[in-house]
């Protein structure tokens, strides 16, 4: 599994993401339980809930969808709840509305849930971000770097907020198609607080390939969360085990897993240059 390195240190890598992300729990078919992902960003909405149940799921060999009679987001500071609206395309997910108010930083948002008779509740905020300045490449070969695939290798800078207490998160892309959506890289603040971040990514590029390295800041929540997450997955057994209880979850409600998070985005692209001669 190639992954995001940080001056020789391998971040922590083994899930996924985004709008329509899909929680990759190992699951005993006699667990029940309802799985909610949310996702609040400051960039333009709809923003998005999917609700699905791990009822089923060894059977059907898919990820079964769940309805709610009610599904709220809050943007605390503005004042505005929104009941959000089932999509017609995809069942189990929920959309924002147009009057709801594109995310800000430092604004808290609150999910609320309502199905068969059970209340779900979630809070998240969007905490603080500067540019991710720009990525560069170099060009790698077994012969000449301690890699498994000759190409480029792509460097993204960015200026991290002094003040202990930031988690980010990297997305990558690679001609519009999301590289690392079967894995999560997530870092804190410890290495670089207040300084210059240079992580590289571990993924070789091919010549004229378009690169976009996409930074989220992440509240504390969802750091836990995808560190949990990622250490359960590494050290349960068979498929057949239940949802690890050390992959901790915000939402609060009666046999729930799963994130609400509100995050700022960033994005950096690059198109890497021919092959060397």
């Amino acid at each position: 599994m190639k992954s995001l390195q940080l001056n020789g240190l391998l971040l922590a890598a083994a899930l996924l993401t985004s709008c329509e992300e899909v929680i990759d729990y190992k699951l005993n078919s006699t667990d029940e339980k309802l799985v909610v992902e949310g996702l609040v960003t400051d960039q333009p909405g709809p923003y998005t809930v999917r609700l699905t149940s791990t009822k089923g799921y060894l059977d059907q060999g898919r990820v079964p969808s769940a309805t709610a009679g009610l599904v709220t987001i809050t943007d605390v500071e503005a004042g505005v709840t929104d009941t959000l609206r089932a999509s017609t395309a995809t069942a189990g997910l929920y959309l924002t509305t147009p009057r709801f108010p594109q995310g800000q930083i430092g604004h808290h948002y609150r999910l609320r849930i309502v199905r068969e008779g059970q209340e779900y509740t979630a809070e998240s905020e969007i905490k603080r971000i500067l540019p991710l300045d720009s990525l560069s490449f170099k060009y790698k070969t077994p012969q000449t770097d301690a890699v498994s695939d000759s190409g480029y290798y792509t460097t993204a800078y960015f200026r991290e907020a002094a003040g202990r207490g930031d988690y980010y998160r990297f997305l990558i892309y690679q001609n519009r198609r999301w590289r690392n959506r079967s894995e999560v890289a997530v870092i804190d603040d410890e290495l670089y607080d207040g300084n210059y971040g240079d992580p590289e990514i571990g993924y070789n590029i091919n010549p004229r390939d378009t690169v976009t390295v996409e930074l989220r800041s992440i509240d504390k929540a969802a750091y836990d969360f995808y560190i949990g997450l990622t250490n359960a997955q590494l050290n349960t057994g068979t498929p057949f085990d239940s949802p690890p209880a050390n992959a901790p979850t915000n939402v609060r409600g009666n046999r729930v897993i799963g994130l609400f998070t509100a995050c700022a985005a960033r994005r950096a692209t690059r198109v890497a240059p021919p092959k060397p001669r």
